[in-house]
């Protein structure tokens, strides 16, 4: 008297709107371009191991932008001609983000990130900065005045900064004793 539908109607409607379950994420393929232990080679591990991770760890509502995003960088990375030849080879963007990817769909918006791709420029290297030695501060102001000779005004020339003789060091450090 209470069942309105037959339980093979119930059970076929239960069927048809179960959730499908997902298929399994492997995680992102390994990215084997490191062939030398070069600088640019390294960087480019990096790089592409960094933007795999970020696609990966999108959350939802992130996903589309976040793999727009990676793939662009991806399509950046392999059109850049520091990148040696044999490492842009090994840059596969569809191949690498659709392991991390969900939807058949996302095949479109890493194909459309290719026309926006331009390619990076050169890392920067790190070597040693040059050494810029002090300059002492000049003792008046200068705003509100003119460029240097103009109008009276004589603006001196930096000076390199002061460094107390060993002796002065000495004399100071007797008339202001560290704390104990």
């Amino acid at each position: 008297m209470y069942n309105l539908l037959p339980v093979a109607v119930v059970q076929e409607f239960i069927e048809k709107h179960k959730p499908k379950p997902r298929p399994a994420r492997t995680g992102p393929p390994a990215f084997s371009g490191r062939r030398d232990n070069s600088g640019a080679a390294r960087y480019v591990e990096a790089a592409v191991r960094n933007i795999i991770s970020e696609v990966g760890a999108a959350q939802e509502g992130q996903r589309h932008d976040a793999l727009f995003k990676g793939s662009r960088a991806l399509w950046s990375l392999k059109s850049s001609e520091w990148v040696p030849d044999n490492l842009r080879a090994d840059i596969d963007p569809e191949e690498l983000l659709m392991a991390v990817a969900w939807a058949p769909s996302d095949v479109r918006v890493i194909q459309d990130a290719e026309r926006y791709a331009s390619p990076r420029s050169e890392p920067m290297s790190r070597a040693p900065k040059e050494v810029v030695p002090l300059v002492e501060c000049r003792l008046h102001s200068t705003s509100g005045t003119t460029p240097a000779g103009e109008d009276g005004v004589e603006v001196p020339p930096p000076r390199a900064a002061y460094r107390p003789t060993p002796d002065e060091v000495e004399e100071l450090r007797t008339l202001f004793p560290a704390p104990v």
